[in-house]
Protein backbone atom coordinates (compact mmCIF):
# COMPACT_ATOMS: atom_id res chain seq x y z
CA UNK A 1 0.00 0.00 0.00
CA UNK A 2 1.39 3.35 -1.21
CA UNK A 3 1.07 6.65 0.42
CA UNK A 4 -1.89 8.85 0.27
CA UNK A 5 -2.25 12.37 -0.98
CA UNK A 6 -2.43 14.67 1.78
CA UNK A 7 -5.10 16.75 2.69
CA UNK A 8 -5.45 20.41 3.98
CA UNK A 9 -3.80 22.18 4.73
CA UNK A 10 -5.06 23.50 7.64
CA UNK A 11 -3.42 27.01 9.17
CA UNK A 12 -2.54 27.46 12.78
CA UNK A 13 -0.25 29.67 14.57
CA UNK A 14 2.10 30.07 11.37
CA UNK A 15 2.24 26.61 10.66
CA UNK A 16 0.25 24.26 8.34
CA UNK A 17 -1.46 21.13 8.94
CA UNK A 18 -1.80 18.66 6.52
CA UNK A 19 -3.43 14.76 6.58
CA UNK A 20 -1.28 11.98 4.84
CA UNK A 21 -1.44 8.56 5.20
CA UNK A 22 0.97 5.89 4.28
CA UNK A 23 0.77 2.41 4.64
CA UNK A 24 -2.93 2.12 6.14
CA UNK A 25 -1.51 4.89 8.83
CA UNK A 26 -2.94 8.58 9.18
CA UNK A 27 -0.31 11.12 9.87
CA UNK A 28 -1.15 14.89 10.54
CA UNK A 29 1.97 16.59 8.94
CA UNK A 30 3.20 19.90 10.78
CA UNK A 31 5.24 22.17 8.58
CA UNK A 32 6.56 25.56 9.40
CA UNK A 33 9.18 26.83 6.87
CA UNK A 34 12.11 24.56 5.93
CA UNK A 35 10.77 22.21 9.56
CA UNK A 36 8.29 20.02 9.62
CA UNK A 37 7.25 17.13 11.26
CA UNK A 38 4.46 14.46 11.95
CA UNK A 39 2.02 12.94 14.49
CA UNK A 40 0.87 9.69 14.07
CA UNK A 41 -3.26 9.41 14.35
CA UNK A 42 -4.32 6.83 16.73
CA UNK A 43 -7.69 5.69 17.86
CA UNK A 44 -7.77 8.28 20.55
CA UNK A 45 -10.15 11.39 21.62
CA UNK A 46 -9.49 14.19 18.98
CA UNK A 47 -8.74 16.34 22.74
CA UNK A 48 -5.64 14.12 23.18
CA UNK A 49 -4.46 14.30 19.67
CA UNK A 50 -4.64 17.90 19.68
CA UNK A 51 -2.50 17.99 22.76
CA UNK A 52 0.14 16.01 21.34
CA UNK A 53 0.06 18.21 18.32
CA UNK A 54 0.61 20.97 20.67
CA UNK A 55 3.19 19.71 22.97
CA UNK A 56 5.42 18.86 19.37
CA UNK A 57 4.70 22.45 18.00
CA UNK A 58 5.83 23.68 21.33
CA UNK A 59 9.05 21.30 21.77
CA UNK A 60 10.17 21.42 17.98
CA UNK A 61 8.97 24.71 16.93
CA UNK A 62 8.70 26.82 19.80
CA UNK A 63 4.94 27.82 19.07
CA UNK A 64 2.11 27.56 21.30
CA UNK A 65 -1.17 28.13 19.39
CA UNK A 66 -4.21 28.05 21.42
CA UNK A 67 -5.94 24.78 21.36
CA UNK A 68 -9.25 25.48 19.89
CA UNK A 69 -7.65 26.58 17.04
CA UNK A 70 -5.51 23.27 16.67
CA UNK A 71 -9.62 21.65 17.39
CA UNK A 72 -10.62 23.96 14.30
CA UNK A 73 -7.93 22.84 12.15
CA UNK A 74 -8.17 18.73 12.69
CA UNK A 75 -11.80 19.72 12.27
CA UNK A 76 -10.91 21.03 8.40
CA UNK A 77 -8.89 18.28 7.89
CA UNK A 78 -12.07 16.06 8.62
CA UNK A 79 -10.80 14.81 12.35
CA UNK A 80 -13.64 15.00 14.55
CA UNK A 81 -14.42 14.47 17.95
CA UNK A 82 -14.84 10.57 19.13
CA UNK A 83 -17.82 9.05 17.58
CA UNK A 84 -19.10 5.07 18.09
CA UNK A 85 -18.21 2.49 16.15
CA UNK A 86 -19.99 -0.80 15.77
CA UNK A 87 -18.29 -2.04 18.56
CA UNK A 88 -19.65 0.28 20.91
CA UNK A 89 -16.57 1.65 21.60
CA UNK A 90 -15.13 5.29 20.55
CA UNK A 91 -14.13 5.81 17.29
CA UNK A 92 -10.66 6.91 17.12
CA UNK A 93 -9.87 6.32 20.37
CA UNK A 94 -6.32 4.60 21.91
CA UNK A 95 -6.20 1.50 23.49
CA UNK A 96 -2.67 0.75 24.67
CA UNK A 97 -1.09 -2.77 24.87
CA UNK A 98 -2.00 -2.22 28.86
CA UNK A 99 -5.29 -1.53 28.42
CA UNK A 100 -5.61 -4.48 25.98
CA UNK A 101 -3.79 -6.47 28.67
CA UNK A 102 -6.55 -5.23 31.91
CA UNK A 103 -9.24 -6.13 29.30
CA UNK A 104 -8.08 -10.03 28.87
CA UNK A 105 -7.39 -9.70 32.61
CA UNK A 106 -11.14 -8.37 33.36
CA UNK A 107 -12.42 -11.08 31.51
CA UNK A 108 -11.00 -13.71 32.73
CA UNK A 109 -11.64 -13.08 36.32
CA UNK A 110 -15.44 -12.63 35.20
CA UNK A 111 -15.78 -8.78 35.88
CA UNK A 112 -18.39 -6.76 33.27
CA UNK A 113 -17.01 -3.86 31.90
CA UNK A 114 -17.35 -1.36 28.55
CA UNK A 115 -14.45 -0.44 27.22
CA UNK A 116 -13.59 2.64 25.74
CA UNK A 117 -16.98 3.57 27.12
CA UNK A 118 -18.58 7.14 26.60
CA UNK A 119 -20.00 9.14 29.92
CA UNK A 120 -21.02 12.54 29.14
CA UNK A 121 -18.09 14.22 26.97
CA UNK A 122 -15.78 12.01 28.22
CA UNK A 123 -14.06 8.71 26.86
CA UNK A 124 -13.22 6.26 29.87
CA UNK A 125 -10.81 3.31 29.43
CA UNK A 126 -13.64 1.30 31.78
CA UNK A 127 -16.90 1.60 33.45
CA UNK A 128 -17.62 -1.07 35.16
CA UNK A 129 -21.51 -1.05 35.66
CA UNK A 130 -22.69 0.67 38.06
CA UNK A 131 -20.58 3.56 38.99
CA UNK A 132 -16.85 2.14 38.63
CA UNK A 133 -14.43 3.69 35.99
CA UNK A 134 -10.93 2.32 35.79
CA UNK A 135 -8.64 4.77 34.07
CA UNK A 136 -5.32 3.14 33.40
CA UNK A 137 -2.36 5.88 33.25
CA UNK A 138 0.28 6.02 31.30
CA UNK A 139 3.39 8.54 30.91
CA UNK A 140 1.34 11.15 28.92
CA UNK A 141 -0.98 11.44 31.84
CA UNK A 142 1.25 13.58 33.64
CA UNK A 143 2.20 16.27 31.05
CA UNK A 144 0.90 19.55 32.80
CA UNK A 145 -1.85 20.30 30.53
CA UNK A 146 -2.88 16.64 30.97
CA UNK A 147 -2.69 16.96 34.15
CA UNK A 148 -5.10 19.82 34.64
CA UNK A 149 -7.22 18.17 32.31
CA UNK A 150 -7.37 14.98 33.88
CA UNK A 151 -8.18 16.73 37.06
CA UNK A 152 -11.09 18.55 36.19
CA UNK A 153 -12.39 15.43 34.36
CA UNK A 154 -12.05 13.59 37.48
CA UNK A 155 -14.45 16.20 39.03
CA UNK A 156 -16.76 16.05 36.69
CA UNK A 157 -17.04 12.03 36.73
CA UNK A 158 -17.18 11.86 40.53
CA UNK A 159 -19.80 14.58 40.16
CA UNK A 160 -21.89 12.59 38.01
CA UNK A 161 -21.58 10.09 40.89
CA UNK A 162 -18.79 7.56 39.54
CA UNK A 163 -16.41 5.93 41.21
CA UNK A 164 -13.03 6.56 39.70
CA UNK A 165 -9.71 4.36 39.88
CA UNK A 166 -6.42 5.25 38.06
CA UNK A 167 -3.82 2.05 37.59
CA UNK A 168 -0.74 2.79 36.01
CA UNK A 169 0.32 1.08 33.24
CA UNK A 170 3.23 -0.06 34.23
CA UNK A 171 1.24 -1.77 36.98
CA UNK A 172 -0.66 -3.51 34.60
CA UNK A 173 2.08 -4.84 32.47
CA UNK A 174 3.85 -6.53 35.51
CA UNK A 175 0.63 -7.89 36.92
CA UNK A 176 -2.57 -7.94 34.66
CA UNK A 177 -3.95 -10.35 37.21
CA UNK A 178 -3.64 -8.55 39.90
CA UNK A 179 -4.65 -5.44 38.18
CA UNK A 180 -7.85 -7.36 37.59
CA UNK A 181 -8.14 -8.91 40.58
CA UNK A 182 -8.33 -5.28 42.54
CA UNK A 183 -10.81 -4.16 40.49
CA UNK A 184 -13.22 -7.09 40.92
CA UNK A 185 -12.61 -6.59 44.65
CA UNK A 186 -13.69 -2.95 44.17
CA UNK A 187 -16.74 -3.59 41.68
CA UNK A 188 -17.89 -6.36 44.36
CA UNK A 189 -18.11 -4.04 47.10
CA UNK A 190 -19.57 -1.60 45.58
CA UNK A 191 -22.61 -3.97 44.22
CA UNK A 192 -22.98 -5.18 47.44
CA UNK A 193 -23.57 -1.06 48.28
CA UNK A 194 -26.12 -0.82 46.03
Amino acid sequence: MGAEAPSGPATVGGAELLLSGERGRRYVVVRSGERSFRVRVRREPVERLASRILASMRAQLGIEPARDEVLRALEALGLRGAERDDEGAAEGVTVSNAERRLAAALRRKGVPFRAQARIGRYVVDFLIPPDVVVEVEGLVHYLDQNVRHDLRRLRDLEAMGYVVYRIEARDVRRDPLGCAEMIKQVWLRRRGAS
